[in-house]
């Protein structure tokens, strides 16, 4: 008895690089939102920045990914909307969503988002959903508390009562 308890633990340890020991755990599929939606300026020196190309890249499960690029307006005004997606998890694996924006204005690029989320709720990337939401490319990115994850980012919001 004890010769099998301990063959069936080496079998374990020996395939766990392999991700055999990991697949006898259930997985499952769950509704992640995996960049809630965003809307708000940008400005330049102050004043509203037209045509700022922002480039969004959204990855998780390490080799899975979105790319997407969205453009500002007459008046720096930009949206950009919620993406979400059926995603596998799995218990013993945190899950972990990497978000960033870079803007490209005028030959320049800025960082304007750095975000390691590390759930799929809906605006847990501001800790609520933002209202007021405005960006100063001349500013610089700094780290904002945030519950679950980090965040580095020039941008400033109020959070909705």
């Amino acid at each position: 008895m004890k010769f099998a308890t301990l063959s069936i633990f080496a079998v374990f340890i020996l395939t766990a690089n392999t991700g055999f020991a990991m697949s006898l755990i259930k997985t499952k599929e769950v509704d992640a939102i995996l960049f809630s939606e965003m809307s708000g300026v940008i400005t330049y020196n102050g004043k509203p920045a037209e045509g700022v190309v922002l480039n969004l890249s959204v990855r998780w499960n390490e080799d899975e990914s979105i790319k997407k690029t969205f453009k500002t307006g007459k008046n720096g005004y930009f949206q950009i909307p919620q993406i979400e997606r059926k995603i596998t998890t799995h218990p013993l694996v945190q899950l972990s969503i990497s978000q960033i924006i870079i803007a490209h204005y005028n030959g320049e690029s800025y960082k304007l988002w750095i975000r390691g989320k590390l759930d799929a709720k809906e605006h847990s990337e501001t800790d609520g959903k933002p209202e007021n939401f405005r960006c100063e490319l001349t500013d610089p990115l700094i780290r904002v508390e945030v519950n679950n994850g980090q965040l580095g980012t020039p941008c400033k919001w109020e959070k909705s009562k």
